[in-house]
């Protein structure tokens, strides 16, 4: 029996690996039976180095904390205990009748059974000018070492996302991870709901951002088509909190430190009416913009013909930008005098679908002193700290048209881009008084090689363009008689299986959202996912789904295994500098069609116990039950947390007070 495992992905990685500990075993207690002809796994990869986890900490029965390793191919299979082989190749195409894997080149490599672990691609920015190639996206570690190559000599970035990928790239390059920022107020007794006012408050508590960024700066504007940021994950409250780390940290140009905490207010909890689950409240009007942080990011697929990508860059990728950025500036004689590279910096702290930072604290630095960017406190690691980028965030706003100006006689005017600013936009189109005919900038006589046109009316002058859109699975390649879901991933039954009955599919490339629907034919998959379980595109999940698929393909699964897989969705990253834990039904998802009077939101700010910085909690319930929860910073919540959505406890005696910093949730369970 040959298992052959598509994809070097944390999914195919856990896959193969699960596979031959199973087969390892299993061969094994057949030789001492005297039998022959022991199975084997063979590992195709793309890269020459894959993705594998280990975990850093147990949170709960369900919740741990990985870590994403980088190891290369050849080394693979030397653990493999025998049973595993590597192979180095792109597919090119799947042959289902012969069984037979097309690789570029030529060779083929044939299968028994087959696992397909092929991740999902960025999607592309669909507007007019597009195809440039300083408008790109991240995808795999190729991208983030030409990004960290085109940052050394950015002048302004425009981010174009509102997922993990733009948190990440934005709180890495404002300076808020590498020192874990705290920053913002905390709120007083009174507070009410997240809502734009909320974050009018953020942005107001950054109001120096909204001035003209200085000479020399180099500028981040993150253009966001929602009114809050990472939408994917939080909603307005949890938003408000951590848009509070970024404005400080924009403010100074870098990170402010625990400075920042001087004016944090006592713990405040505070309950919401009744209210309709957080994914179904419509968006509220955008707080005014602000201005301070700035990065960029390179495109693995170049608009005019795509070039094969490595899989994903994984939770550590910002650690490889900020060392490349490094690098840039030793190579250009920034290193400061006498100052040796300290360790290789090694970040604790895993992050979402692609990017990870350590937590560590800042001195403080005045806002506006730009003069303190050469002399800050080096992120660990690092001989010296890269330059933090300004932010400035545009709130409901899209991109709907980009210039060139590197390319002949392609005036602004000619295409029907006004770059005049229209009103309220001097800190962002002020450009407009200069390069109108594209020839020049406020920071130097260099033109704009682009401008790019928002939504709102907006103009802005950039050197680069970094879009973080999302994904869709990458399966555009395989032969269409492999059933695909609505969002085009491989469906798959409870035990992982395609439609064709020797192809599984794990990870980022199936579709398994039917599982909490009931849709699909196969019955059994409705039974497989718990209540308070959803399809999320992360690699927490793509390795429960390829160790999962593994013991399928090897026959070892049963009912017992599969429930506890899918019991409950989990993830724990870093955001922003924070730690932040998601569980269950965090913002609502699946409860869209419950009556508006049976959900409750309680939320909570305050500070950690541990003198780490704030906090922030909130949890869902649905007529008394926990459905979800969202943890930001270090709450110690998150084991008491978990249990009570397992266990499915009736807390509508204790309402509120089960985030009162004072209650005892051990005695719920009593």
């Amino acid at each position: 029996m040959r298992y052959v495992v598509l994809g070097g992905g944390i999914a195919g990685v856990c896959c193969a690996l699960e596979l031959a500990r199973c087969l390892k075993q299993e061969n094994d207690t057949g030789a001492a039976a005297g039998s022959s002809g022991a199975a084997g796994v063979v590992l195709i990869s793309a890269s020459p180095v894959i993705k594998g986890v280990r975990e850093v900490a147990r949170l709960g029965r369900l919740l741990e904390e990985l870590e994403v390793v980088e190891t290369p191919l050849t080394e693979l299979a030397a653990g493999g205990g025998g049973v595993l082989q590597v192979v180095h190749g792109a597919a090119e195409g799947l042959d289902l009748q012969r069984q037979v894997v097309k690789l570029v080149g030529g060779r083929e490599v044939t299968f028994d059974k087959l696992c397909l672990c092929t991740g999902a691609r960025p999607k592309e920015l669909a507007v007019p000018g597009a195809d440039h190639p300083a408008i790109m996206t991240l995808r795999d570690t190729d991208s983030v070492q030409e990004l960290a190559r085109r940052l050394r000599s950015c002048r302004r970035l425009v981010l174009v996302g509102n997922g993990g990928i733009a948190l990440e790239l934005a709180g890495a390059l404002a300076g808020t991870e590498g020192h874990g920022v705290v920053g913002g107020r905390g709120r007083g007794a009174g507070c009410t709901t997240a809502s734009s006012a909320s974050m009018e408050a953020a942005a107001a508590d950054a109001s120096p951002l909204n001035a003209p960024a200085a000479t020399g700066g180099r500028e981040l504007v993150w253009v966001l088509k929602h009114g809050h940021i990472g939408d994917a994950f939080f909603d307005l409250d949890a938003a408000a909190f951590l848009l509070q780390r970024i404005a400080p940290a924009a403010a100074a140009g870098r990170s402010t430190g625990a400075a920042g905490a001087a004016g944090a207010a006592a713990d405040a909890a505070h309950v919401s009416s009744p209210a309709p689950p957080p994914s179904a409240v419509a968006s509220e009007l955008p707080a005014p913009p602000l201005a301070g942080l700035s990065c960029r990011n390179k495109s693995g697929l170049q608009p005019s013909g795509h070039r094969e990508m490595g899989h994903a860059a994984g939770p550590a990728w910002t650690r490889e930008l900020l060392r490349g950025l490094q690098r840039g500036q030793q190579g250009a004689g920034k290193t400061q005098t006498g100052q040796q590279p300290a360790a290789a910096y090694e970040p604790k702290a895993t992050g979402e679908a692609g990017a990870a930072c350590s937590s560590g604290r800042g001195a403080g630095v005045p806002a506006g002193n730009s003069s303190a960017l050469a002399t800050a406190a080096p992120i660990a690691g690092l001989a010296m700290e890269p330059e933090a980028f300004r932010v400035q965030l545009e709130f409901s706003s899209k991109v709907t048209h980009i210039v060139h100006h590197d390319r002949p006689r392609e005036p602004a005017q000619a295409s029907g881009l006004n770059l005049q600013a229209p009103a309220g936009a001097e800190h962002v189109a002020e450009d407009a008084e200069h390069d109108s005919d594209g020839t020049a900038s406020t920071m130097t006589d260099e033109p704009w090689p682009l401008h790019v046109a928002l939504s709102t009316g907006k103009v802005l002058g950039a050197d680069l363009v970094v879009v973080g859109i999302g994904v869709d699975p990458h399966t555009g390649w395989l032969p269409p008689e492999l059933a695909r879901g609505p969002d085009g991933g491989l469906v798959v039954g409870a035990d992982m299986r395609t439609s064709h009955p020797a192809v599984w599919a794990a990870g980022d490339c199936c579709s398994c959202e039917h599982w909490c629907t009931g849709g699909g034919e196969d019955g059994s998959a409705a039974q497989l996912a718990g209540p308070h379980w959803f399809q999320h595109r992360l690699w927490t999940q793509a390795r429960v789904m390829g160790t999962y698929a593994a013991r399928c393909m090897a026959g070892l699964s049963d009912e017992l295994a599969s429930g506890f897989n899918f019991e409950l969705f989990t993830h724990v990253t870093r955001f922003l500098g924070s730690k932040v834990v998601l569980l269950g039904l965090y913002n609502g998802q699946r409860l869209e069609q419950e009556p508006v009077e049976d959900v409750r939101l309680y939320s909570r700010e305050g500070e950690a116990e541990d003198g780490s910085g704030p906090t922030f909690v909130r949890v869902l319930l649905l007529r008394g039950r926990l459905q979800g929860a969202v943890l930001v910073g270090e709450t110690g919540l998150e084991e008491a947390l978990e249990n009570l959505i397992l266990d499915g406890l009736d807390l509508s005696p204790f309402g509120p007070e089960i985030l009162d910093p004072d209650f005892e949730l051990e005695h719920v369970f009593d």
